[in-house]
């Protein structure tokens, strides 16, 4: 196992010490957002977060997917459409439709704020809000382009300065919240500008009749936009559930955000893999060369087992030490909860590094199917936990169970496609 693990290649340690600083940098503007502006600035602050994360992905139409993939396919086959093709007919579809929702998010700036925020009060926040937005969906096109070519390094600086950097800078130069969010949208923005103009010059726009590029693109990335909003909701279900079935003042429920927010932070620890593997195994698929990603995908799969389930059993020895060391106070109830969900970081940790291999080859969405499949299983775990009137324990185990299917259904899938077994 540890002989497998030194062949990592250097492009996924740097890709990893790039998000993992993105990562810290995530955790410690909320600190920073506490700090600086008090209750009510923290409160906007992770308002606007929230609500961004939201419409991001809904405004890229599955093209931070999409791009990578098709960008990586045309540099290695020729008989597809030429790498900038796909980038520009990605770059106006989105921004097309980015335009339209945002335009009239702003028009209706307090219907939005409602919608957003839940009171029509904080419509100031809208225009820095929607201009973040904005700016992040250049972001994430000229990223996934970088990411499809195997620019590793523009990639991973363009990633670190804009989500790592700009967001702790703006503390410093800001006084207030709103301009926090408008010195954050800007400085997204202009550096996003700045790596695509890069793009312009090494891949110039060619006006073309062809919508071939186009079609094959949104047919793509159209597919996965559910599996998103999927995905979000699986990962919040959990603590909504426990708020409706424990009357506790939302203490509980708590709780299990928390703990299943861990989860996701140690989901968002494998992501460099999912961002590296994705053009590898497009390459791979597009040349006819599977024999080379088999191993390397082995050689994932042992690293993100073994990582996962030394950080659990550190968890499970030492979970009073560590939630002390993150959080000083904490309920008494909240180790528990803690070590029984997260075991779920093997299936989840699974199930990110190897969901580009299958994102790689299909068209058709099948981790949008597989995440679809295993919501269904634990909404019927927690409505029968509901029916039958049980502890809401049942709920963490139904939660670990389906994520558990979901990690299982991306490994069986994975090596059924790349050993010959699978369908297609």
């Amino acid at each position: 196992m540890l002989s497998q693990l030194r062949k990592i290649p250097p492009a996924y340690v740097s890709t990893m010490v790039a998000e993992f600083g993105v990562l810290l940098a995530g955790i410690w503007v909320y600190r920073l957002a506490s700090l600086q502006f008090g209750e009510q600035g923290f409160d906007e602050y992770a308002m606007c977060r929230r609500s961004i994360s939201f419409l991001q992905p809904l405004l890229i139409l599955g093209f931070g997917v999409g791009i990578p993939r098709f960008v990586a396919f045309s540099m290695a086959d020729k008989k597809y459409a030429s790498p900038g093709s796909y980038f520009y007919s990605g770059l106006t579809l989105s921004l097309s439709f980015a335009f339209l929702v945002l335009g009239t998010l702003f028009v209706f700036s307090d219907t939005a704020a409602f919608f957003l925020f839940g009171s029509s009060d904080f419509a100031y926040l809208i225009t820095p809000v929607l201009l973040m937005i904005l700016a992040l969906v250049f972001h994430g096109l000229v990223y996934g382009f970088f990411r499809g070519s195997m620019r590793t390094f523009q990639a991973n600086t363009f990633q670190f300065l804009n989500l790592g950097l700009v967001p702790i800078l703006a503390f410093y130069y800001s006084e207030h919240i709103v301009e926090l969010l408008y010195f954050t949208g800007l400085a997204w923005m202009s550096i996003s500008l700045f790596f695509l103009f890069q793009i312009f010059i090494s891949h110039p726009p060619v006006f073309s009749r062809d919508r071939k590029p186009a079609k094959e693109l949104f047919n793509y990335g159209i597919r996965r936009v559910p599996g998103d909003f999927a995905l979000a909701g699986f990962m919040a279900l959990p603590a909504l559930l426990t708020a409706h079935l424990v009357s506790d003042n939302l203490s509980t429920a708590g709780d299990v955000a928390f703990s299943v927010s861990l989860v996701n932070m140690a989901g968002a620890a494998f992501g460099p893999i999912c961002l590296l593997l994705l053009p590898k195994a497009s390459t791979a698929f597009a040349q006819n060369n599977t024999g080379g990603l088999l191993k390397e995908v082995k050689i994932i799969t042992w690293f993100t087992a073994l990582s996962s389930l030394v950080g659990i059993l550190i968890v499970q020895i030492f979970a009073e030490e560590l939630l002390t060391l993150y959080l000083g106070s904490y309920p008494s109830s909240l180790p528990e909860i803690v070590r029984w969900v997260v075991p779920g970081i093997l299936g989840f940790g699974v199930y990110v590094s190897l969901r580009s291999v299958l994102d790689a080859y299909y068209i058709k969405a099948v981790n949008t199917s597989n995440i679809i499949l295993t919501s269904v299983v634990f909404l019927f775990i927690s409505g029968a936990t509901f029916f039958m009137k049980l502890d809401f324990m049942y709920i963490l185990y139904g939660f670990l169970f389906s994520v558990f299917l979901l990690g299982f259904l991306t490994l069986r899938q994975t090596f059924q496609l790349l050993t010959g077994k699978g369908t297609t």
